[in-house]
């Protein structure tokens, strides 16, 4: 016969505390999400915690492998940057070919070439040094351990009602409430442990709260388009249209990773974010059974709330609003050959393939690539049966 405690007393809480630190994988899911608002310091119960107290923070978010050529500048890049990937993740079918035009808003036209010079740098600090003043006085530790976060180009930014946003308010909310339930019932335990616990979070996000940058040119000059091409693992193309500025922000250029402070506060703070997280599990495995359960249940909450935010599209915690993405119908091939010709048709070009390395390096495949560039606008030209007859006539013996 199968039996269940029929009283409180005959249920045991002593290891509730491990629910602390369980969740981490949706954490590390959500940590650059998260740690790019303000609101990653509110005090408030996190799960899992520890998974942004990290040895070192990352210097650029990290990218995605990909092949990708400059179409007119002939510059080749073995990675696809993360903002990239997520305005652009166009699933692609096997050998598809897929062009997309992206510019910028047409009421977000900041020139971020213009800001990235010096001198314009220098104009805009002089105008705004008599109103920030004494705001950069009260920021002398950031100027010492964050000194470029203010002078950061940012292009993206998180969005201001994502998911992670509410679950931020909500939760701190929560802890809250909880720590006035405790207090009411005199749990002077519960109360030191929802603080270490709360306080945890507040300075694992201040010492990874960070800001995208991206490398703007310096120099304006005459540039050709900035259309790129990129190929996939499996076979596909994708014939990306912009100019050089939106190249340079979201392709050529390198992001980084600029924190509000630098090296030497993260490390304390991560040091006391430990301490206080162990005082906080060991406290909490000391609570009256009452705040126990309170403080499980809540956890198993917040855990599911973070798991579900982990399941949907990045794209929905990050604000793209800079960018018109534009895209164009898939063409769908059965072979890598007829793919490429159509990739060739779409970018107008061959030069990409030889500097990307989209075909082999074989004497039929140059004379195809020769003769490719040379029927562009010809829709009539077999592609398939042309590079057969190339082969051919390489493996034919001499005076044949």
């Amino acid at each position: 016969m199968i039996r269940f405690p029929t009283d409180r007393d005959g249920w045991r809480l002593d290891i509730i505390s491990l629910l602390a630190v369980l969740g981490e994988s949706a954490m590390l899911r959500h940590s650059l999400p998260m740690t790019t608002s303000w609101l990653c310091m509110l005090p408030r119960l996190v799960p899992a915690p520890q998974a942004l107290l990290t040895n070192k923070r990352p210097d650029r978010p990290k990218p995605h492998r990909a092949h990708i050529a400059g179409i007119h500048s002939g510059v080749v890049y073995d990675e696809l940057n993360y903002f990239a990937h997520l305005l652009c993740d166009i699933p692609l079918s096997k050998f598809a070919v897929r062009e997309v035009k992206i510019r910028r808003a047409p009421d977000n036209r900041r020139d971020a070439d213009v800001e990235g010079t010096p001198a314009a740098r220098e104009l805009a600090a002089a105008a705004k040094a008599p109103a920030l003043g004494l705001l950069r006085r009260r920021f002398t530790t950031t100027d010492i351990w964050g000194p470029r976060f203010r002078d950061s180009v940012t292009i993206v930014t998180p969005q201001r009602l994502s998911p992670l946003v509410f679950l931020s308010v909500g939760s701190c909310l929560l802890t809250l409430g909880l720590l006035a339930w405790a207090a009411v019932i005199g749990d002077g335990v519960a109360v030191i442990a929802i603080v270490a616990l709360s306080l945890t979070s507040s300075l694992t996000g201040m010492a990874s709260f960070w800001r995208p940058r991206t490398i703007a040119r310096q120099v304006l000059r005459d540039v050709p388009d900035g259309d790129l091409a990129l190929r996939t693992r499996h076979g596909a193309f994708m014939i990306i249209r912009c100019d050089e500025n939106v190249a340079r922000e979201l392709y050529t250029g390198t992001e980084e990773c600029e924190y509000w402070i630098g090296e030497k506060m993260f490390n304390a703070l991560a040091g006391a974010a430990t301490f206080l997280l162990m005082v906080g599990v060991v406290m909490m495995g000391n609570c009256t059974w009452t705040m126990q359960a309170a403080l499980g249940a809540s956890y198993m909450l917040l855990n599911g709330c973070y798991q579900l935010a982990a399941l949907l599209p990045e794209t929905w915690f990050w604000d793209f609003s800079r960018y018109v993405v534009d895209e164009g119908v898939p063409h769908e091939t059965k072979t890598y050959t007829s793919a490429l010709w159509k990739a060739i048709q779409v970018s107008k070009s061959t030069g990409w393939v030889t500097v990307m390395q989209a075909a082999p390096v074989t004497e039929p495949w140059r004379k195809w690539l020769v003769e490719a560039g040379q029927n562009i606008e010809n829709k009539s030209w077999n592609s398939g049966l042309r590079l057969v007859q190339l082969m051919k006539e390489e493996v034919q013996p001499k005076g044949q």
